[in-house]
C-alpha cells in the first residue's frame, strides 16, 4: 500500500536582515542596496566583508608555491621534461578528474613533454590507482606518475613505484590522513603540514596551480590556455565557489565561450547554449554530458574530445557523448522505477528514516543519481546499493542537513567492506548478506539524532513590484554562483493563484499570481498540471528563483518556482508531524506528548471522513488535506492515522495513495483498527 505522506517539500528557513543597516552599508560600499541585503542574509555584515566579496572574483591567485612540496614536483617534471622520460597522467572518470587530466597533459605536451594520460575504468577498475594498475604501469616504461584528484590513499602503489624506480607524484584534494603516501612529492592543500590559504580546491584547481608552476608561476599564460577547463572541473565537482574557487570559476567562464578547444565548442552547441555563459550552464549543461562518459560508456571519450584538435572528431566525439547522457537518463529513470517497485514489495522499507534499496545488476555508475532522485522526493537520506554476481555490492548515498553520511557510514563501519566520502554524499561496498544489517543498524543511528529535514534557505523576502529587469542587475555582482554561493533564494508571500496551464509537453507549469495589486508569472518546472494540488484562488507562499532569460537579444528576468506551500504555515511542525507518523509505522515507542500529537480524536477522524466524502477521491499530501479542511497543520500526522484507520475498518480504499469512499454499508467499527489500538485511541 503506497502511503500519501511524502511531499516533495521543504523546510523553510527564512534569513533574518536589518534594512536600514543594509542601506547604510550600501550607500558606504556603493553596492547595490539588494545585494547588500542578500549577503546580509548571509552572514557578510561589514563593509570590509562586502566589498571583500564583490571583488574576489577579480582578485589573483595565491602563489602555487605556497602548496607543499610543489617545488620539489615542478624541479622532478622540468627534469622528466628535459631528459625525454616518459610521464602518465593519472587521473578521475568525474569531470572533475577528467578536466584535471586534460589541462595537466594539455600544459606538457604544450612544453615539449613525452606524455601519456589514462582514466581508470568506473565499472572495471574503480576510483584511483590499484595495486593491479600500478604493476601494469610499472610494465609499460613510465619514469614519472603524476595523479590528479587522487592518489593521496595510493600507499601500496606509491611502495610498488618506487620499487621499479618510477618516482611519483600526487596531486589530489581529498581530505590527507595523518600518515600520506610514500611518493617523491605530495601536493594536496588538505595536508597537516600544507599553510596555502585555499584548502577547498577542486582536482582541477590543484592542477592548474600544478601548470602555472611549471610556468614559473605565472598564471597569466596557463589561464589562457587552461582556464576554461578549470572552470568547469570546479563547477562540476561542487566545491564551494569562494575563495580562489571563485577567482578560477570567474576567470574561467569569461574564456569557456571564447575557447579555441574543438570539444569545447562543439559541447556548447550540443547543449544549445547561447549568449554568455553561466555557472549553471556548465553545471547543467557541459559537467552532465562529461559525466556521463564515465558512468555509461568510457571516461577516454571525454578526455579525448577535451585533447582533440580535429573538429570532425570533436563532432563525432560529442554525439557518443550526448547517447551516453540519454542512455544516463534511460538507466536512471529505470533504476528509479524499479526502486519503486522494491517499496512496493517491502512497504516498512518506505518509512525509514533513512531510505535503503537495493536490486541486482543496477547500474553502479548511476546509483549516486538515483539516490539523489530519492532524496528529492522523500526528503530523507538515501543509499542506493547494486549487487553485483559474485555477492559483492556496491552502494551510493546522498543526504540532507543535519545527517552526516560519512559519520553514519563510519558508525556502521563494521558491517561494510570498505566507505568513503563526504557529508552530503558517499560510497561503500558491502556484501550481500550484510544489507539487511546495514539497513538496520543506519536506521538506528538516524533515532539517535534530532530530528532532520530537508530544508530551503529563503533570503530575501521579496514584492511582486521588485521582479523586473532591474533585479538581474542588481544581484549580478554576486556571480559566479554554486556551493556555498548558491543564488539568491527569494520569498513571495501570501500569493493568490490566479491561472495554471501546462507547458512543455506536460512536464511543467506556468502559473499567473496576484499579491498586492500586482500580478506576475512564473514557471514550476517538473510539475506536471495534473498533479498539482493548489487551485486558482489559493494563497501560497512561494520560493522562487530568477534567472536570466534571453530571446532575440532582449533580457527578461525569468521568475522559477523552488518550492509553493500554503500561506502563512509552519511546516517545522507539519514535518515533525509526519516524522512521528512515519515512527508509529516503524513501531518505534512513541513519548506520550508525542502519542498525543499523532492520535485523533473522534471529532478529527469524522471530519477528515466528511472531507474524503465530499471530495469523492484525494491523491495530494497530507499537507495540503490541512489545507482545504482547515485543519491544523501541526496534525498531518493525524491525518495520515485517519486515512489508515478509516481504511483499515473498510470505509476507505486505498489505491496507490489515492483515497476514495468504499462500497461498504453497515456500520463500521473503529475497534477493528490496529492503529488506533496501538495509539491508544479512546473508542
Amino acid at each position: 500500500m503506497r502511503r500519501f505522506c511524502a511531499l516533495g517539500r521543504k523546510v523553510w528557513n527564512i534569513s533574518t536582515y536589518d534594512k536600514n543597516a543594509a542601506a547604510a552599508l550600501a550607500l558606504k560600499t556603493g553596492v547595490d542596496d539588494l545585494a547588500v541585503l542578500l549577503l546580509q542574509s548571509r552572514g557578510i555584515k561589514t563593509a570590509e566583508e562586502v566589498l571583500e566579496f564583490v571583488s574576489s572574483a577579480e582578485k589573483e591567485l595565491s602563489s602555487p608555491f605556497l602548496l607543499k612540496d610543489m617545488e620539489k614536483a615542478v624541479n622532478r617534471i622540468k627534469e622528466a621534461v628535459e631528459n625525454g622520460e616518459r610521464i602518465l597522467v593519472y587521473g578521475d572518470y568525474d569531470a572533475d578528474g577528467v578536466t584535471a587530466t586534460a589541462l595537466l597533459t594539455s600544459y606538457l605536451e604544450a612544453v615539449g613533454a613525452d606524455v601519456s594520460s589514462r582514466i581508470p575504468s568506473r565499472l572495471n577498475e574503480g576510483y584511483g590507482l590499484s595495486p593491479a594498475v600500478a604493476r601494469e604501469i610499472c610494465e609499460s616504461g613510465f619514469d614519472l606518475v603524476i595523479t590528479v584528484d587522487n592518489g593521496i590513499a595510493s600507499f601500496e602503489e606509491a611502495q610498488l613505484f618506487a620499487e621499479n624506480g618510477i618516482d611519483f607524484i600526487v596531486t589530489d584534494h581529498h581530505q590527507a590522513g595523518d600518515a600520506l603516501p610514500p611518493a617523491f612529492a605530495v601536493i594536496n592543500p588538505h595536508r597537516a603540514d600544507d599553510s596555502s590559504p585555499e584548502e577547498n580546491l577542486a582536482g582541477v584547481g590543484v592542477a592548474l596551480k600544478l601548470a602555472a608552476a611549471l610556468d614559473d608561476g605565472d598564471y597569466d599564460c596557463v589561464f589562457s590556455d587552461l582556464g576554461d577547463l578549470a572552470a568547469i572541473g570546479t563547477i562540476a565537482d561542487i566545491v564551494p565557489l569562494t575563495g580562489e574557487n571563485r577567482i578560477i570559476v570567474a576567470k574561467g567562464l569569461e574564456l569557456i565561450g571564447y575557447s579555441q578547444r574543438p570539444g569545447i565548442i562543439k559541447l556548447i552547441e550540443n547543449v544549445g547554449i547561447k549568449g554568455e555563459i553561466g555557472a549553471s550552464d556548465v553545471a547543467f549543461g557541459i559537467a552532465p554530458r562529461i559525466n556521463a562518459a564515465g558512468r555509461i560508456g568510457s571516461a577516454d571519450t571525454a578526455l579525448k574530445l577535451l585533447l582533440t584538435e580535429d573538429e570532425d572528431e570533436a563532432q563525432q566525439l560529442v554525439s557518443l557523448m550526448s547517447s551516453f547522457n540519454t542512455q544516463r537518463q534511460n538507466v536512471e529513470a529505470g533504476i528509479s522505477k524499479e526502486i519503486e517497485e522494491y517499496f512496493d514489495e517491502n512497504p516498512s522499507f518506505r518509512n525509514d528514516a533513512v531510505l535503503v534499496a537495493a536490486g541486482k545488476g543496477w547500474h553502479p555508475g548511476v546509483i549516486g543519481i538515483a539516490a539523489s532522485r530519492l532524496v528529492e522526493k522523500y526528503g530523507r537520506p538515501a543509499f542506493v546499493i547494486s549487487v553485483g554476481d559474485d555477492g559483492t555490492a556496491r552502494g551510493s548515498g546522498r543526504s540532507i542537513d543535519g545527517f552526516s553520511l560519512y559519520e553514519a557510514l563510519s558508525f556502521c563501519s563494521d558491517e561494510l567492506i570498505q566507505f568513503g566520502g563526504h557529508t552530503l554524499a558517499a560510497g561503500f561496498s558491502v556484501s550481500e548478506e550484510k544489507i539487511a544489517s546495514f539497513r538496520e543498524k543506519i536506521n538506528f543511528y538516524a533515532g539517535t539524532l534530532p530530528p532532520f529535514y530537508p530544508s530551503l534557505d529563503i533570503d530575501i523576502r521579496l514584492n511582486p513590484a521588485a521582479l523586473g529587469t532591474d533585479i538581474l542587475e542588481s544581484i549580478e555582482c554576486l556571480e559566479p554562483y554554486g556551493a556555498e554561493n548558491p543564488s539568491p533564494m527569494f520569498g513571495l508571500f501570501g500569493a493568490e493563484i490566479v491561472s495554471a496551464k501546462s507547458i512543455g509537453g506536460d512536464k511543467h507549469m506556468r502559473l499567473s499570481f496576484r499579491k498586492d495589486k500586482q500580478s506576475f508569472s512564473a514557471v514550476y518546472f517538473g510539475q506536471p498540471l495534473d498533479s498539482f494540488p493548489y487551485k486558482a484562488g489559493d494563497r501560497v507562499d512561494i520560493a522562487v528563483k530568477i534567472e536570466k532569460n534571453e530571446f532575440r537579444g532582449e533580457i527578461r528576468p525569468s521568475v522559477q518556482i523552488k518550492d509553493i506551500r500554503p500561506e502563512g504555515e509552519d511546516d517545522r511542525k507539519m514535518f515533525l508531524s509526519l516524522s512521528l507518523y512515519r515512527k508509529n509505522l516503524r513501531g518505534e515507542r512513541l513519548q506520550e506528548d508525542e502519542r498525543q500529537l499523532l492520535c485523533p480524536d473522534r471529532s478529527f477522524l469524522s471530519q477528515v471522513y466528511k472531507f474524503i466524502r465530499q471530495e469523492k477521491k484525494w491523491c495530494h499530501s497530507a499537507e495540503i488535506l490541512c489545507m482545504r479542511a482547515a485543519l491544523p497543520y501541526e496534525k498531518a500526522g493525524a491525518v495520515c492515522v485517519c486515512l489508515d484507520a478509516l481504511t483499515e475498518v473498510g470505509l476507505l480504499v486505498n489505491k496507490e495513495g489515492a483515497y476514495s469512499l468504499s462500497d461498504f454499508s453497515g456500520k463500521a467499527d473503529l475497534r477493528n483498527s490496529g492503529i488506533l489500538k496501538a495509539l491508544g485511541y479512546i473508542f
